[in-house]
């Protein structure tokens, strides 16, 4: 053989082989449609749906603007539905951004194992706020269990970053709240994890409350576990108003006999439908594992944050059959849900969130097998070590990721009496039994894994834990109003029923007995202000704030806390008396806590005034402190377009996609830049009505006529078709009230009566303004007609 030829065939297959490595280190990410069995709900009521005292999940029942969704159908047929695909060398998973952005599966290719409950049918029951609602994959509740939207389509995004990984954005903007979350799933090249980025934003100049939980439903059978951390030695039911010992139980819990040495931790031990919260976690895991098929899922998550962990079933019994394997699906059996939450460890508990803040997490999932249980987890590995018998230990380990030349140690009390060195991986799982020396006890040993370069990957060692015998307190109901003597008391416990939307009970009742002992009382005062606020009752708000500001501004007192003062400019700003709420503004500005909103709101009026140099610098000061707030710089965007510095506007642009890559305004700025195509545009804003109304009700509210007209005139001459759920943009009768509102505004009469005569003449079905905003259009819509 010639040299020359012998040369060029080495040179090919080294091409080939750094090719294949190359492929092999991929992500995939693209969209295609799903075909599924289906039974498609028929049309959710025409007829707007207003609170009545109504409980779900613990906390009101609201569903307006929401069409109710519960007339569904037992008529199945094939349909056709968008999903979204993320893949590489470990992990394939799908995404249904119109069924609620659910997960719905993702699949483990080493040995095709679910990690999730796959569904092979979409079958929804009467379970969700609105009714529809389908079991499986990862359901995100954002700001509420359950949330409404689970049954709605979501805005989405495909990414592909500098780093090799594929990211699928999804999220919406809640109509009930107007705050806003965006989701994103990650794969990364050669790591067998999920990662989840969530990101929850207060669009708003409110301090609302949210809760946040994934509901990660996985397959279960006789053989099934969860696994909570060892630490975890109590748990409790929703509203923490039972408790009970955990993994081995002995008490009457939420109703329920569990006594007599019962393990909690296997599915087949509940006949009934239950919840267990883990109480005090400390650790940064859960999971389950199916013993029957040697395979499970690990959640990894930082504990400090990722508060909430929780196990629900339907149960083994004749009702949870029912519902698990009858109602929910076709084929596909009985279900649990390994539930994880953000800022939160029960249902309901909620925290605060603050205008303009921004609340982020991450969470990991990934899958395990040939481990025998999990008893630690990160982000590197999982881990199992159990006594088999007397004389033998198992122990096992999984990786996320190619871990070569790693060596595993076996001690007793810090004497190594087994060590090993091994390639692990994602799809080289370890799993060996271990002599041991009869009589040891489980504490004494301490089993650790090592890379090649001697780093701790993971670890475990149990430690002795003693037995507690009494279970922690229980939440007892709010007292009555009248029936509380201490004032502070009063209004801490109406301000709690109000952060936990709790339907048995009136916030405002206590508030007002607390102004009826004291009334100048501050807190119970500005509570009743923001109360009155987003009832769109400004005048009485404004009257409440001042009684607060009286409070804490006596004998000429600068005040600690300026809240008051910024919700009493706020009120003044919707009011438009400007002066008042510029002075009343800027002495918020003096409280660092509301820095960044008061000058977030200044300019928004210096815009309105037509002062957008001015605007600029509130907006620069608002984002020192705060620079986690997209809506900011998306603002900033448009003044500096208005400015003529085009360079920047981009620049401000593409830092609010950072922060929220479903950002609608930065998206807009992007269009108007020539950054990004119309249909990009377009696909982002996902066919929705209320997208295109409150991205111009944004610009409008800062001054911004004309471009709030052109997006509403984008969706007004739409030529899609309308999506489930969705009446098309064209056929919306606000969308034409919007546009001819505007073009008055902006001095073409004459245009703006063709509008407001084709909002009239068009139909009013699913036609459910919110928007505070829309009263004034409304009006002037009334006055043409």
């Amino acid at each position: 053989m010639r040299p020359e030829k012998n040369f060029l065939q080495i040179l090919f297959l080294a091409i080939l082989l750094i090719t294949g490595n190359c492929l092999k280190g991929q992500v995939k990410i693209w969209e295609e449609m799903l075909t599924l069995p289906t039974y498609e709900p028929k049309p959710a009521d025409k007829n707007p749906m207003f609170y009545v005292p109504d409980a779900y999940q613990g906390a009101k029942r609201v569903l307006y603007p929401y069409p109710l969704m519960d007339n569904l159908s037992s008529e199945k047929s094939e349909q056709e539905h968008r999903a979204v695909y993320l893949e590489n060398e470990y992990i394939r998973l799908c995404l249904l951004p119109d069924i609620g952005g659910r997960l719905f599966y993702a699949t483990d290719k080493t040995n095709d194992y679910e990690i999730f409950y796959r569904q092979h049918v979409i079958k929804p029951a009467n379970i969700g706020m609105l009714g529809a609602w389908i079991s499986g994959g990862i359901e995100w509740c954002v700001f509420h269990h359950h949330r409404a939207s689970t049954y709605l389509p979501v805005d989405y995004r495909l990414v592909e970053n500098d780093d090799g990984s594929k990211t699928i954005w999804f999220g919406e903007i809640e109509p009930r709240h107007r705050m806003k979350w965006s989701i994103g799933l990650t794969l990364h090249p050669g790591k067998s994890y999920i990662e989840t980025d969530v990101r929850m934003f207060n669009r708003t100049e409110h301090t609302n409350s949210i809760l946040y939980w994934a509901n990660v439903a996985t397959h279960v059978n006789d053989d099934y576990q969860v696994f909570f951390p060892p630490s975890v030695n109590q748990g409790v039911y929703h509203a923490k108003n039972s408790f009970i010992h955990w993994p081995i139980s002995d008490e009457i819990y939420n109703g329920k006999d569990y006594t007599g040495g019962i393990d909690v931790s296997w599915w087949k031990n509940h006949p009934d439908p239950i919840s267990i919260f883990a109480y005090d976690l400390q650790e940064d895991f859960m999971g389950g594992y199916d013993h029957a098929k040697d395979a499970g899922t690990v959640h990894v998550g930082n504990h400090h944050v990722v508060k909430g962990a929780k196990l629900w079933e339907w149960g083994p019994g004749e009702y949870g059959h029912m519902w698990d394997c009858e109602i929910l699906t076709d084929s596909d059996g009985p279900y649990a849900e390994l539930m994880v939450g953000g800022f939160s460890d029960n249902q309901p508990d909620y925290s605060w969130i603050k205008p303009g803040e921004m609340k982020h997490l991450k969470q990991y999932w990934y899958p395990v097998r040939n481990l025998g249980g999990i008893k630690n987890a990160n982000l590197d590995a999982a881990v199992n070590l159990a006594f088999v018998s007397d004389k033998f230990v198992k122990i096992g380990f999984n990786t996320t990721s190619l871990q070569d030349g790693c060596r595993i140690v076996l001690l007793k009390e810090n004497k190594a009496i087994y060590e090993t060195q091994i390639d692990l991986g994602p799809d080289k799982p370890f799993q060996t039994e271990i002599e041991v020396e009869e009589g040891t006890k489980p504490t004494q040993l301490t089993v650790r894994l090592l890379d090649r370069e001697n780093r701790e990957l993971i670890s475990y060692q149990e430690k002795e834990q003693e037995y507690v015998s009494e279970l922690p307190e229980v939440v007892s109901p709010p007292r009555l109003p009248e029936d509380i003597e201490q004032i502070e008391e009063l209004v801490m416990t109406g301000q709690r029923i109000m952060q936990f939307h709790n339907p048995g009970y009136d916030p405002e009742d206590y508030f007002l007995e607390a102004i009826q002992r004291d009334p100048l009382n501050a807190l119970a005062n500005l509570h009743l202000g923001n109360l009155a606020t987003k009832a769109g009752k400004y005048e009485d708000a404004a009257g409440f704030y001042r009684k607060s500001i009286r409070r804490i501004t006596a004998d000429y007192t600068r005040p600690r806390d300026c809240e008051a003062l910024y919700r009493l400019g706020v009120v003044l700003k919707k009011q438009k008396k400007y002066d008042d709420a510029v002075d009343t503004l800027y002495r918020a500005t003096w409280d660092q806590g509301f820095y960044a909103a008061a000058h977030f709101e200044l300019a928004g009026i210096s815009m309105l005034m037509g002062e957008y140099s001015e605007a600029l610098d509130h907006l620069n000061r608002s984002l020192s402190m705060n620079s986690l707030h997209p809506e900011a710089h998306a603002l900033k965007s448009a003044i500096l377009r208005q400015l003529g510095d085009k360079e920047n506007a981009g620049v401000s642009a593409r830092r609010a996609r950072m922060l929220d890559p479903l950002d609608h305004m930065a998206a807009f700025e992007l269009l108007k830049e020539g950054s990004i195509s119309l249909s990009e545009f377009e696909a982002l804003l996902n066919q929705n009505k209320e997208n295109y109304l409150e991205l111009a009700s944004d610009y409008f509210n800062f001054g911004l006529f004309m471009e709030a007209s052109e997006v509403v005139a984008l969706a007004v001459n739409s030529k899609y078709p309308s999506l489930r759920s969705y009446p098309s943009l064209r056929s919306y009768p606000i969308l034409h009230y919007y546009a001819g509102w505007l073009n008055e505004k902006m001095g073409d009469k004459n245009l703006a009566n063709s509008y407001y005569a084709s909002g009239a003449a068009a139909s009013t079905d699913y036609a459910f303004p919110f928007r505070f905003e829309t009263l004034e259009i409304l009006e002037a819509a009334l006055q043409y007609n």
